[in-house]
């Protein structure tokens, strides 16, 4: 007997594969920013990762979830004086609170 096989839809399993790579980003950005606050370059390409990642809307559960917000603010209290962190993160808390009630 020849047993059936799932249907394979390459779009769906896509979209999953690029969830799930999303939500571990989302969570090695954060945890970047919290461990490697004496580094301002590595702040830095965090904040601008996840301010890229905070332009989709469907993003924000998952950027919450991992306490981006959180991470965010820490960043730019450890390098007030570094433009860039403080351009992304703010960006980042600004596209985050577009969507809150």
């Amino acid at each position: 007997r020849t047993q059936l096989k799932r249907p394979v839809n390459r779009r769906d399993d896509l979209r999953r594969y690029v969830k799930m790579q999303t939500a571990h980003a989302i969570e090695a950005f954060v945890s970047a920013v919290r461990s490697r606050t004496s580094a301002p370059n590595m702040c830095e390409y965090a904040c601008v990762a996840l301010c890229s990642l905070a332009v989709n809307d469907a993003n924000h559960p998952k950027l919450r979830e991992a306490n981006a917000i959180e991470a965010l603010v820490i960043a730019m209290r450890a390098h007030p004086s570094n433009p860039s962190v403080c351009e992304h993160a703010c960006a980042a808390l600004l596209l985050l609170g577009s969507d809150e009630e």
